[in-house]
C-alpha cells in the first residue's frame, strides 16, 4: 500500500469513475439530479429580462414607441402599424378631395372628414373608445392637406427626437408648429383651421407625457423600463 498512494496507479480509474458518478448525482455537466438532462437555457433563465410592450405605438408616439428596447420583429411590426395609420389618414382626405366635387362637397367637408379620421383613431368604437394618440394618423391627414405640411412636421419631429431622445416631446413640438406650417402653405382657410384642431388634440393626448416631462421622469428612446 505504501507504494500505491490513493488516486495513483491502479486506484486512479475507480476513483475517477466514482467522481463522475458523483457529478451526475449532483446535477453537474448539464444534467439534473438523477442523471436526467437539464432543460436548455436552464442556467440562464435569470438573465432573461421581461419584454416590455411598446405603445402602439409609434403612435408616438402611439408609438409613442417607442421608449423601450424591443426585439427587431416588434420594431418592424410597430413600423408597419405607423405606416398603416398614416396611410389611413391620407387616403380618407384624398378620397374626400377627389370625390367631393362629384357630390357637391368642398373644403369644409374635407376638413370634417379629416377630423372624423382623427376622432375614430383616438376614440375607436370597437375598442371601447380607447385608441392611440393619433400622431401617425395626423401626419397622414396633413399629407392629404399638403405634402410639404406633413414633410415639415415629420422633419421637426425627427430633429427633436434625434436631439433629445424623447419621442413624446418630439410629437408635442411638431404638433405645436404644424399650424404655422399650415398657415404658410395652405393659407387661412379650412385646412389651417383643421390643423389647429388636430394639433390641440395631439397635445391633449400627450397630457400625461407633459406631466412626466415637467417632473423629469419621461422615458427616452431606447431606455429600458424599470
Amino acid at each position: 500500500c505504501a507504494d500505491h498512494p490513493v488516486g495513483v496507479g491502479r486506484n486512479r480509474q475507480p476513483l475517477e469513475g466514482q467522481a463522475a458518478r458523483s457529478r451526475l448525482l449532483r446535477g453537474g455537466d448539464g444534467l439534473e439530479e438523477g442523471g436526467l438532462p437539464r432543460p436548455v437555457g436552464a442556467d440562464h433563465r435569470h438573465d432573461l429580462a421581461p419584454v416590455h410592450p411598446q405603445a402602439h405605438a409609434v403612435d408616438g408616439a402611439d408609438a409613442s414607441v417607442e421608449d423601450f428596447e424591443v426585439p427587431d420583429f416588434k420594431k418592424a411590426a410597430a413600423a408597419l402599424t405607423l405606416l398603416g395609420d398614416g396611410v389611413k389618414g391620407w387616403v380618407a382626405v384624398v378620397l374626400a378631395q377627389w370625390l367631393g366635387p362629384r357630390f357637391g362637397l368642398a373644403e369644409p367637408e374635407v376638413g370634417m372628414v379629416a377630423l372624423a379620421v382623427m376622432a375614430g383613431h383616438i376614440w375607436p368604437l370597437f375598442f371601447g373608445f380607447r385608441g392611440g394618440k393619433g400622431v401617425a394618423a395626423g401626419v397622414g391627414v396633413l399629407a392629404g392637406f399638403h405634402p410639404l405640411l406633413a414633410l415639415g412636421a415629420a422633419l421637426i419631429r425627427a430633429a427633436v427626437a434625434f436631439s433629445t431622445k424623447i419621442s413624446s416631446l418630439a410629437a408635442i413640438v411638431a404638433s405645436f408648429f404644424a399650424p404655422f406650417l399650415a398657415f404658410w402653405l395652405c393659407g387661412p382657410g379650412v385646412y389651417f383651421g383643421s390643423t389647429v384642431v388636430i394639433a390641440l388634440l395631439l397635445i391633449q393626448r400627450h397630457k400625461k407625457n407633459i406631466l412626466n416631462l415637467l417632473a423629469g421622469t419621461e422615458g427616452r428612446i431606447g431606455q429600458k423600463a424599470k
